[in-house]
C-alpha cells in the first residue's frame, strides 16, 4: 500500500506556496499602485516648481527695470 502521508504533506505545502505567491502578487501590485501614484506627485512637484521659477524670474526681471527706472530719476 502506497503511503499517502507524503503527497498529503507535499499537496499543504503546494497550497502554502501558492497562497504566498498569491499573495505577494497582489502587494505587488499594491506597491505599483503606489509607485505610480509617487511618479504623479513628483510630475506635479516638478510642474510646480518650473512655475514658481518662471514666476521668480519674472517678478526679479520687473524689480531691476523698476531700479533701472528709479535711477535714471
Amino acid at each position: 500500500m502506497v503511503d499517502l502521508s507524503s503527497f498529503e504533506q507535499l499537496e499543504g505545502r503546494i497550497d502554502k506556496l501558492i497562497k504566498q505567491s498569491t499573495f505577494l502578487k497582489e502587494q505587488n501590485k499594491i506597491l505599483l499602485e503606489n509607485l505610480n501614484q509617487k511618479d504623479q506627485d513628483i510630475q506635479k512637484l516638478t510642474d510646480n516648481i518650473e512655475d514658481l521659477h518662471k514666476e521668480r524670474t519674472l517678478v526679479f526681471n520687473k524689480v531691476v527695470d523698476l531700479i533701472d527706472k528709479l535711477e535714471d530719476i
